[in-house]
């Protein structure tokens, strides 16, 4: 058996550590070269949002997207950085306002960079001066992207009329992680909010989202813009939106208006969906003893998904032949 001894290691308080060793944080670098400012794969919990404004302009053709958000986020710790995240996205611009109470006028925080850090899929938005704690902040950003090429985030999909016109179509699936694709957000489940939801869609198209729609307004170039109720609050994951010239057959069922949408040419696989949906609607309030807390239920069969179905609040996604079916 052989022993070895180290100078100042084996024998002394010291021990193998120098006694001015410290550990130090160690931050990654943005794609323009500047420190960027958070290491961590999960986000700092000293900023929470509160609500989103979101407003898309999807183009099927060229299957492109332009938005623009106002999130409110409440400031928990005094911090001179917010981390939100962000996929494949090309942030135009970014401003923060710090609201004041009633009767007072907001307040811009000037000088606000942006960082990007694609590897954690995050951005940091660095203002000159710190955010009071107990503020609410507007955080407006102006982006673009393109629709995605996968059955992932908000992607671009298509289908054929029995004429073998081909029709374009966008969707989303964001559930674990792909909210972050379509627009700017706190993309954790922890981080629960409620979202105003707008979408500009050609005037042969429709819309559909979590919520009921408000209002359709016919804007320039034949486009109709749509604006969905402020939803309750929920996680990033759980928000959908669909832009498609989708049929559909619906019912009232107990103060709940329940709808089957597809492509043209399936309403006689719908009405069966439509009826099964009414029972389990029905069966699951009596089981849990709740109230459907919305106003309708959207069930949608999309031509390309990769589940079988996704329970966004309000309008739930499905594979067509999980939904459909020719009785």
């Amino acid at each position: 058996m052989l022993i070895y001894f180290l100078p100042k290691c084996t024998f002394t308080k010291e021990g193998c550590n120098p006694s001015n060793n410290q550990t130090k944080d160690i931050y990654p670098l943005a794609t323009n070269g500047k420190i960027f400012p958070w290491a961590m794969m999960r986000l700092p919990d000293t900023v929470l949002p509160v609500h989103y404004e979101l407003l898309l302009h999807p183009d099927l053709i060229n299957r492109n997207v332009s938005g623009f958000e106002t999130v409110t986020v409440l400031i928990k710790e005094e911090t001179k950085k917010i981390i939100m995240h962000s996929s494949g996205l090309h942030i135009i611009s970014a401003s923060f306002k710090a609201l004041k109470a009633k009767g007072g006028a907001d307040e811009p925080v000037p000088n606000l960079e942006v960082l990007e850090y694609p590897k954690n899929q995050q951005i940091a938005l660095i203002p000159t001066q710190s955010l009071e704690k107990g503020i609410h902040y507007h955080l407006e950003l102006k982006f673009t992207a393109n629709l995605s090429s996968t059955i992932y985030g908000f992607y671009n999909s298509s289908y054929k009329l029995e004429n073998e016109t081909v029709r374009e179509l966008a969707a989303t699936q964001f559930e674990p992680l792909a909210a972050r694709m379509a627009f700017p957000c706190f993309d954790e489940p922890a981080f629960k909010a409620t979202f105003q939801i707008k979408i500009k869609r050609p005037n042969t198209y429709t819309t559909l989202s979590n919520m009921p729609k408000n209002s359709s307004t016919p804007v320039d170039n034949d486009l109709v813009l749509d604006e969905f109720q402020t939803s309750l609050k929920m996680s990033t994951y759980l928000v959908a939106f669909i832009v498609a010239d989708f049929k559909n057959v619906s019912r009232s069922f107990n103060g709940t208006m329940v709808s089957v949408h597809f492509t043209p040419g399936k309403e006689d696989q719908a009405h069966y969906a439509l009826e099964a949906g009414c029972r389990l609607l029905d069966f699951y309030v009596k089981y849990f003893n709740i109230s459907y807390p919305l106003e309708k239920l959207d069930l949608v069969a999309v031509p390309d998904f990769q589940a079988g179905a996704m329970e966004n609040w309000g309008v739930i996604t499905f594979g067509e032949t999980a939904l459909l079916h020719n009785e």
